[in-house]
């Protein structure tokens, strides 16, 4: 089967362990698209997140961000799918957060809000180089508007205690799952990679079993069992490498652009089937 769109993870996958993207990576990428593949990047991060990457590959195809919460087309601002959470219940997961004693964050669009800052937001907003907005009081009670995604974040080992609540606590309501260890991500239960990945396909007319896909997450699984050529990184927890159809080499290693690598030379990538 040839390959006709790339669905990649950012953080632990497509990024190295420096969260930086590698010129072996960009590479790949680009002359994977020159041979007119679609590259979909694929991140629980919200949209401003992911551009100073899609443009440094050169994207060429919309983003799916917020663990499929949202699909947007950068160079438009377009979203062409969204699945947000209710006030009510974004202010219900709030507050089940807050009397765990979690920091929690909510966001909107290219937007996020907490209550006020500390160490983790400080943290947080370091990792993407973005900063988030103080409400000045709980989330729970100064959360306006709908949610693209909830980010409970804290120490491990309660993150592991605190999903297992979470998850029983909001089962059939909304999707609760751990994306790094530390962080708790919370989202409508319409929202997932992939059902967002299954609709930009149909969207841009390319057939699931000509898509290829890349993650190291609990939350990547879905999109990776989903597309013709499915890949979990070395470097993910073993639960997901045992669920995983295929291993590619580790985010260390520019793992995916190993594989794309040899898709480029033996034609699985430009080949007479592309």
């Amino acid at each position: 089967m040839p390959v006709r769109l790339i669905a990649v993870d950012l953080d632990d996958t497509l990024l190295d362990p420096e969260s930086k993207l590698r010129a072996r990576t960009k590479d790949a990428l680009r002359q994977a698209m020159v041979r007119g593949v679609r590259v979909v990047l694929a991140s629980g991060r919200m949209p401003a997140a992911m551009r100073d990457f899609a443009e440094e590959i050169g994207a060429n195809a919309p983003v799916i961000a917020y663990n499929g919460a949202r699909t947007v087309d950068l160079a438009t601002g377009e979203s062409t799918g969204r699945s947000p959470v209710p006030q009510a219940l974004a202010r219900e997961a709030a507050h089940l957060a807050e009397e765990l004693g979690a920091h929690v964050q909510a966001f909107r669009g290219d937007r996020y809000y907490f209550a006020h800052e500390n160490e983790y937001s400080r943290r947080y907003a370091a990792s993407i180089s973005l900063r988030g907005q103080e409400t000045g009081g709980l989330l729970s009670e100064t959360f306006v508007g709908e949610a693209d995604k909830l980010l409970v974040i804290h120490e491990r080992e309660n993150i592991v205690r605190w999903a297992e609540l979470f998850r029983e606590r909001f089962a059939g309501r909304l999707r609760c799952f751990t994306s790094r260890a530390n962080y708790l991500e919370i989202t409508h239960t319409d929202a997932a990679k992939e059902d967002a990945l299954r609709a930009l396909c149909q969207r841009l007319g390319v057939d699931l079993a000509d898509a290829a896909a890349f993650g190291d997450g609990e939350n990547d699984l879905g999109m990776v069992r989903l597309a013709g050529h499915g890949w979990v990184m070395a470097n993910a927890k073993e639960s997901v490498r045992r669920s995983a159809p295929r291993i590619a080499p580790s985010n260390a290693e520019d793992g995916v652009a190993q594989i794309v690598e040899n898709w480029l030379q033996d034609g699985t990538i430009g080949g007479t089937d592309a």
